[in-house]
């Protein structure tokens, strides 16, 4: 099925360049996405290696290791109002 547009062109053939740039959005927010999971989950594989490196005790490396979420929470409040406003392609881009 070909849908032709005003100018003569199909519409599949115009909106390629759209369909490599979807690709690429999903991509980099899947790496994103990716790379916050490992930020996460790091601190608890290297646990006794970090207490050891920097002489902390379990209280003191949760309460250091706690600082991500003490920034990372007030953040999320901070995106879902821009996703709100203006969507999720435009803070995407």
């Amino acid at each position: 099925m070909v849908d032709f547009m005003a100018g003569g062109v199909a519409s599949s053939e115009k909106s390629r360049g759209g369909h490599m740039q979807g690709w690429i959005a999903w991509g980099l927010v899947s790496l994103f996405y990716l790379y916050e999971f490992l930020i996460r989950v790091a601190p608890s594989v290297m646990e006794p290696e970090l207490q050891k490196s920097f002489h902390l005790s379990a209280a003191g490396l949760g309460a250091a290791l706690g600082a991500y979420y003490y920034i990372y929470a007030p953040l999320q409040l901070a995106v879902g109002g821009f996703l709100d406003e203006w969507g999720t392609r435009r803070v995407l881009v």
